[in-house]
């Protein structure tokens, strides 16, 4: 994540759509084990950055089934706030009211913006979620994302192992040759399995209410971006297997996969005719971008 200062109120809609997949680890409630197995990783059709497609072999790992709700990650502020790994700096407004920045392990995990309707909200030292979200996905940065997977022993996905449980792992239809990857995570139907723009009613839903995958995760295509572990980068363009990959060693900014409700536009034209022809919904199981 590469927060550089506390977001203007304008850019609370690009907020929105980034997410954790709540980590991966060990055996534990509500995570699903995706056994090792080999891959095709990326899309020969589809934007540069989802090129070329590339052979990925993984050891096997865990993955939460469902993506971490607001209720989940106020329960994990609230529980660091005494300890100060959890701090909240405050903003005095001109008309006497306050935003909030919180801050994990020093660095900005959640920004809280009450006048504009944060999810979260913040009150005499406590952390709360506004009334009928809790059960909505958590937006918070890749450092608020990562600090959550810590605490709980666990850790983020790496961009091969989030694309590969997206794809339905070992249990995939993929036959080389023969069977395509489904298009979206556990469907070529969108509809069935994620919410997107032109079905969303432009905001995210309540986690889990959209059909599984093979491997039985829920919204890896759309309904909020998730973040994984990898900084952003190129493909390899080598032919050979790549085994285990844990990205490039910097970039612009930490990955964000699967699409969300509401996607960005592009700021070029000719980019954005591109990807309406190749994905209307904009949530497709190969869809890459960085924050």
């Amino acid at each position: 994540m590469n927060w550089k200062h506390v977001l203007p109120p304008a850019g609370l809609l690009l907020v929105l759509i980034v997410i954790i997949r709540g980590c991966l680890a060990w055996h534990y409630a509500d995570m699903a084990h995706v056994e090792k197995g080999r891959f095709e990783m990326g899309c020969a059709e589809c934007q540069e950055n989802e090129k070329p497609v590339h052979t990925v072999e993984l050891q096997g790992f865990w993955i939460d089934r469902y993506e971490v709700t607001f209720s989940r990650y106020v329960e994990f502020l609230n529980q660091n706030r005494e300890s100060g790994l959890v701090e909240v700096v405050e903003e005095q407004l001109s008309d006497g009211s306050k935003d909030y920045l919180v801050q994990v392990n020093g660095s900005p995990a959640v920004y809280l913006y009450p006048k504009f309707n944060s999810q979260i909200l913040y009150a005499d030292g406590v952390f709360s979620v506004r009334e009928g979200n809790a059960d909505l996905p958590a937006t918070v940065t890749w450092y608020g994302a990562q600090a959550y997977c810590q605490t709980r022993m666990k850790r983020l996905p790496t961009e091969a192992e989030w694309e590969y449980a997206a794809k339905g792992g070992h249990l995939s239809r993929y036959v080389p040759g023969q069977v395509a990857y489904f298009r979206y995570s556990g469907s070529d139907d969108a509809d069935l399995v994620a919410w997107h723009r032109n079905n969303s009613g432009s905001a995210s839903h309540p986690v889990g209410q959209k059909q599984a995958n093979e491997v039985g995760t829920f919204d890896m295509s759309g309904n909020a971006r998730e973040w994984v572990n990898d900084w952003y980068g190129e493909y390899p363009s080598s032919n050979g297997t790549q085994v285990d990959p844990q990205g490039p060693a910097s970039g612009p900014g930490k990955v964000m996969r699967g699409g969300a409700w509401l996607e960005n536009t592009y700021p070029d034209y000719v980019d954005m005719d591109l990807e309406m022809q190749i994905d209307s919904k904009r949530v497709r199981v190969t869809k890459r971008d960085y924050g």
